[in-house]
């Protein structure tokens, strides 16, 4: 988890955080399901105004569902999303993500 962390770091402080809106799609790998509130990956997303917005199960086995996939918005983006769905794929483990965006007035 620290090389993640180290990484996530290096990218997140060569991109504005706070200034657009933005939106990181990605396999992160960590089941944001049995994530605690201080766990080291959310406090570093969090101190760059970032939060995971999706709460389903994205990867499902025989054995277990987890949510590895994430959708992380700043609060920019969080104002312009009007949901996140999951949809089950035939090619893959994982599900797809869908972000719908309110319409622009």
């Amino acid at each position: 988890m620290d090389n993640f962390i180290s990484e996530m770091t290096t990218f997140l402080n060569n991109i504005e955080c706070s200034q657009v809106p933005l939106v990181l799609l990605g396999d992160i790998n960590y089941d944001l399901l049995s994530l605690k509130k201080k766990d080291k990956v959310l406090i570093n997303f969090s101190s760059y105004g970032l939060k995971p917005a999706n709460k389903e199960p994205t990867h499902y086995t025989k054995t277990s569902k987890t949510c590895i996939d994430w959708v992380i918005l700043n609060a920019k983006s969080e104002r312009m999303v009007k949901d996140i769905l999951t949809l089950p794929i035939s090619f893959s483990d994982h599900e797809a993500l869908i972000v719908n965006y309110k319409k622009q007035k």
